[in-house]
């Protein structure tokens, strides 16, 4: 089957998906406020990848400043959530660092660095996914990964969470090596009709071949009056 023979895809995974080893879920936390606005990707050991329109909604909700008005001094903390052994078991992570670059234009991703939330975690053998730098070309095939429509529960010092693991696919339509436009999507990108819905912002993509070329960005869907609409959705690359 080709790629154009291919009708997108977006089903619930459940926590025994392979990807499960490398995606991440990110909860912030200010007092007794919790929030998980976004999803992230490990890629090497203590180090990982999300979105950085997520970390800044992070600090608009917990803070009410950008990640420039913060100047490194946020007042609220970010935990990486990790799901392993078909999600009977969970490792959290503190983020301790947060790297970006000093342009917001420049690329939607950001690196972060962790640290176990755990004594126990500290020994913890770390898998990481392979990279493809360049984006896929036009007409193949991609599946990104997130954790979609997650609820915090608080009951005194005790935080349930609760999360949907879906996985979507889709065909590259457009790459934009340099940017898409001036004033939404100015880094390096590409479009496809994968639905990415809010939460998943910040997961990873793959490639046909199985390997990270980007992140979930943003996504607008189509209009629910249109039978034949398709979700309009980029990844940074």
């Amino acid at each position: 089957m080709n790629a154009e023979q291919v009708t997108p895809d977006f089903q619930h995974t459940g926590f025994n998906s392979p990807v499960t080893e490398f995606a991440i879920m990110l909860v912030a936390r200010k007092g007794k406020e919790h929030s998980s606005l976004g999803s992230g990707v490990i890629v090497g050991a203590a180090v990982a990848l999300t979105a950085r329109h997520v970390i800044e909604a992070f600090s608009k909700q917990h803070d009410g400043k950008s990640l420039e008005e913060l100047q490194g001094e946020g007042h609220f903390s970010l935990q990486a959530i990790h799901f392993l052994k078909d999600g009977s078991e969970g490792q959290s992570w503190d983020v301790r660092q947060i790297y970006c670059h000093s342009d917001p234009q420049f690329t939607d991703i950001v690196f972060l660095r962790l640290e176990p939330y755990r004594i126990g975690s500290a020994h913890h053998k770390w898998s990481s996914v392979r990279l493809q730098l360049l984006p896929p070309s036009v007409g193949s095939i991609v599946a990104g990964f997130g954790y979609h429509s997650t609820e915090t529960l608080v009951e005194g010092d005790r935080v349930q969470l609760s999360t949907n693991p879906y996985t979507t696919s889709g065909i590259v339509q457009e790459i934009h090596d340099l940017r898409r436009d001036r004033a939404m999507y100015t880094f390096p990108c590409f479009r496809t009709n994968a639905r990415f819905d809010p939460a998943m912002s910040g997961g990873p993509v793959f490639s046909a071949a199985g390997h990270l070329c980007g992140i979930i960005s943003g996504n607008v869907a189509p209009d629910p009056d249109d039978p034949n609409g398709e979700h309009v959705s980029y990844v940074a690359t």
